[in-house]
């Protein structure tokens, strides 16, 4: 299965990096369209947003987005030593230093760690998405155990089906060419609802697997 999932995310991020930067700009943009139009979005007054490398969806104007409609952004901060990622205050404009993996996360001396309960949606990124939900990351569970316990959070509420989180509300941020097939999946490993892309909403049906 790691070797499966290991090809797989080498195969597609090859496509992402193919893409190259005006058709990357130009997809985000149409990204960011079509999730301002989102329900969960215009009902959210908490979002937490990854800040993106320049190979993924660029998140600046839905940060942009986020702070012009007065709503709170979270970002993640990864802990290595627990391979666990924090949820902290951020907002554009706020200092950010490099972090593991070259991502961009808030100066230390500005982390004011997030009550959890605050996030009302979650924008989530990933290396691979099938068209069940499920997620391929980029190797290292961060985001599968912070969607886990976001979901555990709400008990039963916050789960639709079998890995698959109902609340809080998480749309995956991805590019056409990262949605495949199938995507091999570990009995730990989460499924997503809900995967914008510039070409459109894919919802998951309830009764994926």
């Amino acid at each position: 299965m790691r070797a499966e999932k290991r090809a797989l995310r080498q195969a597609v991020l090859a496509r992402r990096e193919a893409l190259g930067e005006p058709a990357r700009q130009a997809a985000s943009r149409r990204i960011a369209e079509r999730l301002l139009e989102l329900p969960e979005f215009r009902a959210a007054r908490g979002v937490h947003c990854f800040l993106s490398l320049p190979v993924e969806v660029d998140t600046a104007t839905i940060f942009a987005a986020c702070a012009a409609a007065g709503k709170a952004t979270f970002v993640p901060v990864q802990i290595q030593a627990e391979r666990s990622l924090v949820c902290v205050a951020w907002a554009p404009g706020d200092p950010t230093v490099a972090g593991p993996f070259g991502v961009r996360e808030p100066a230390p001396d500005r982390r004011v760690r997030a009550d959890e309960a605050a996030i009302d949606l979650v924008l989530a990124p990933g290396a691979a998405f099938d068209r069940t939900g499920n997620r391929l990351g980029y190797g290292m569970g961060y985001y599968d155990g912070f969607l886990k316990r976001l979901a555990d959070r709400q008990g039963s509420a916050g789960w639709s089906a079998p890995r698959l989180i109902a609340s809080p509300p998480v749309v995956a941020l991805a590019f056409a060419v990262q949605v495949v097939d199938a995507v091999p999946a570990d009995p730990w490993d989460i499924r997503v609802p809900v995967i914008l892309t510039e070409e459109g909403v894919l919802r998951v049906s309830l009764g994926g697997t």
